[in-house]
């Protein structure tokens, strides 16, 4: 079996024209051909340039197409570049990740011998350090940074994982199917609001298609220095628990099922444990005591989400 069409790498990027172009400089590297891949940028509503850059410092790039979808948002952005695809795979790739030399061809590779075909396929994140990993940040909390290694085996996703959006592959005939990314999820700006990727590699296995993980579909993610701290890292886990109430709101929000979430939230939020929520008040560097602290913190904004609070 082969591809029909080329594979479409879709980055969607919001005034981050640096880490844009270390991305688009690694795909233009790629041991598979460029006819068989585009990349497409799409401009989220960016401010510092990246529309002029990628027209003028990628002019050599006969592969590389720019599309602008000014609504903020990642959800849409994402939604834009599967529609406009010309790939028969939409590749979804962060801005701030750096994509291995042989992606491409890995994902053309898996979505061309692996039976039956996925329906959406994950890959290795690793974490490029743009400064020292603190002593308090657990192996917890760092998958929070968007690092992904299920192992050194290609095969079904594990247990309770779900595909994520810094390295995700789906055809698009499939993302067309489903509809797409929930626009209810997902960043917008600077805020923190996440599991639109989470929310369509569920949609996508209850359609009753296969989710694969092959390690050897890499990117590494930069972590910037900013993220290395723990003000960001609790705003990142408050953000990641209001996520989750509102896909699960998004999948049934029946008065009676938010009242159920609801009740089950606030009995898990019982204010035990005092020590843990001092440490969220100070920059503990117990790793043992911060993880509880942001674990408590991930409920409270479970429940601000259950609620309509986090916004």
């Amino acid at each position: 079996m082969t591809l029909a069409m080329q594979v479409s790498v879709v980055i969607c990027t919001l005034d981050r024209v640096a880490r844009l172009r270390r991305c688009v400089e690694a795909l233009a590297q790629q041991t598979a051909s460029p006819c068989d891949f585009e990349i497409l940028i799409v401009d989220n509503g960016s401010t510092d340039g990246t529309a002029d850059v990628a027209r003028t410092d990628f002019s050599g790039l006969a592969n590389l197409r720019l599309v602008s979808e000014p609504r903020r948002g990642l959800a849409r952005a994402r939604n834009i570049g599967w529609q406009v695809a010309r790939g028969e795979i939409v590749s979804f790739v962060d801005d701030d990740a750096i994509p291995a030399p042989d992606f491409v061809a890995n994902v053309i590779r898996v979505f061309t011998t692996v039976s039956p075909r996925p329906g959406v396929v994950g890959g290795r994140i690793d974490a490029l350090w743009e400064a020292p990993r603190p002593p308090w940040l657990t192996d917890q909390l760092a998958v929070y940074l968007t690092i992904v290694d299920w192992g050194p085996v290609a095969g079904p996703f594990p247990a309770g994982r779900s595909a994520v959006g810094c390295n995700m592959s789906i055809p698009r005939a499939l993302l067309a199917e489903v509809g797409g990314f929930d626009v209810q999820l997902g960043r917008v700006g600077a805020n923190l609001l996440s599991m639109e990727d989470s929310a369509l590699s569920t949609a996508i296995t209850a359609a009753g298609y296969d989710a694969y993980y092959d390690p050897m579909i890499r990117v590494q993610h930069c972590i910037p220095v900013e993220r290395l701290t723990q003000a960001w890292m609790r705003r990142r886990i408050y953000w990641e628990g209001a996520s989750l109430a509102r896909q699960r709101l998004q999948a049934d929000g029946s008065p009676r099922r938010r009242a159920e979430l609801l009740a089950r939230a606030s009995a898990a939020l019982v204010l035990k444990e005092p020590r843990a929520w001092q440490a969220l008040a100070t920059n503990s560097q117990d790793p043992a005591a911060f993880t509880v602290a942001c674990m408590k913190l991930y409920r409270l904004g479970y429940l601000a989400g259950l609620c309509g609070l986090a916004r």
